[in-house]
């Protein structure tokens, strides 16, 4: 906590705020008062200047402890598919971890339907990798474009009777 709050400070934005909060409250109060008949002014107008800062700083490291608590979404769109390797690509999410069932659904209608069963195949620093084990045939070919992308949703969730009917299909394959 005290890192983020330092980093907070310290920041380039966080320098960009004390500029212009120094300069705002230092206008207004040279408009009204004269500074250099009462020195006791120039110290509250020091104390103030701090406390604002701090303030700002403090609201500021408190919004984006907001935005990192937020969960990460249960499902990631792919954006881009490999057809050689048959490889959708997502962005990284927390929900998908290595080697785990992932099903990809495509909405028709406003109904989900499980179009494909795969796998997490690799993890990278920003995307991960989803390998198709199966096409369950719900859509006529695997889409390849970026609007025909946005119609797949990829799950960490496969139901139990996809599953059994992939391992009938492997026993019966093999």
């Amino acid at each position: 906590m005290l890192k983020k709050i330092g980093s907070g400070v310290f920041s380039l934005s966080g320098a960009a705020i004390l500029i212009g909060v120094i300069g705002g409250i230092s206008s207004v109060v040279t408009i009204f008062m004269n500074t250099s008949e009462q020195v006791s002014v120039k110290w509250v107008l020091l104390s103030v200047i701090l406390a604002v800062y701090m303030i700002i700083i403090l609201l500021k490291i408190a919004h984006d402890a907001v935005d990192a608590g937020k969960p990460l979404p249960a499902f990631e769109r792919p954006f881009k598919f490999v057809p050689d390797v048959g490889v959708f690509v997502i962005h990284k999410n927390e929900n998908f971890v290595m080697n785990t069932i992932v099903g990809c659904y495509s909405q028709e209608d406003g109904i989900d339907r499980l179009a494909y069963i795969g796998t997490v195949l690799l993890i990278q620093s920003q995307l991960i990798q989803i390998k198709i084990l199966a096409d369950l045939e719900v859509l006529k070919s695997i889409p390849v474009g970026p609007d025909e992308l946005k119609l797949i949703e990829i799950r960490p969730v496969v139901p139990l009777e996809s599953l059994q009917r992939l391992i009938r299909q492997e026993h019966e394959n093999g």
